[in-house]
């Protein structure tokens, strides 16, 4: 994740928070093509060349990445990703959302020496190897349930527009004093 992110990530947040416990993440890669992030379906990918040769690295939201992969990453090697499994590591990416934590899954392919220099294509984010997924903390700001009192007592209503999971926006609402019984999505 943190090679994907250093080489050709979006400098959002959450591809600073990949880089920054990290020196020199993409030392030794470079960067052969990139797909940027497709707010449609979710993902975005790169082709890189390093010292595990040519790989596509895809990053994105967990259900999106999970339904490309057929394998994960199970120490050195591989394990097929059948329904069982599939449902415990969503069931997992649920639980840390009920955290209040964002989630993003990271998975891979070898990237074919014939192909290093074409376009990344929707075709090829196909036959994946779940690498694993990060969480991230990312509280609200300390003055933000004291703004949103005075808000209320204003007599403003609050709505909240967001693109994150809908249990995380729920259990980050709450913790600013919102009564988020209602969750809209899709």
């Amino acid at each position: 994740g943190a090679i994907a992110a250093a080489l050709g990530g979006d400098r959002g947040a959450l591809d600073l928070a990949l880089t920054q416990g990290l020196q020199n993440p993409a030392e030794g890669w470079r960067l052969t093509g990139r797909r940027a992030f497709d707010f449609t379906r979710r993902i975005g990918s790169i082709a890189a060349c390093g010292s595990a040769g040519p790989l596509l690295i895809v990053k994105g939201a967990p259900e999106a990445v999970l339904a490309l992969c057929t394998t994960f990453r199970d120490g050195d090697a591989t394990a097929p990703l059948d329904a069982a499994k599939h449902a415990r590591m969503t069931e997992h990416v649920r639980a840390l959302a009920g955290q209040g934590l964002r989630s993003i899954a990271i998975a891979s392919r070898p990237w074919s020496p014939a192909e290093p220099s074409r376009d990344i294509g929707p075709d090829d984010e196909t036959r994946l190897v779940l690498e694993g997924f990060c969480a991230f903390a990312d509280p609200p700001k300390p003055t933000a349930a004291a703004a949103i009192a005075r808000l209320a007592a204003a007599g403003s209503t609050l709505k909240i527009l967001s693109g994150d999971d809908p249990i995380v926006v729920k259990r980050l609402a709450g913790l600013v004093g919102l009564k988020a019984e209602e969750v809209l999505s899709g």
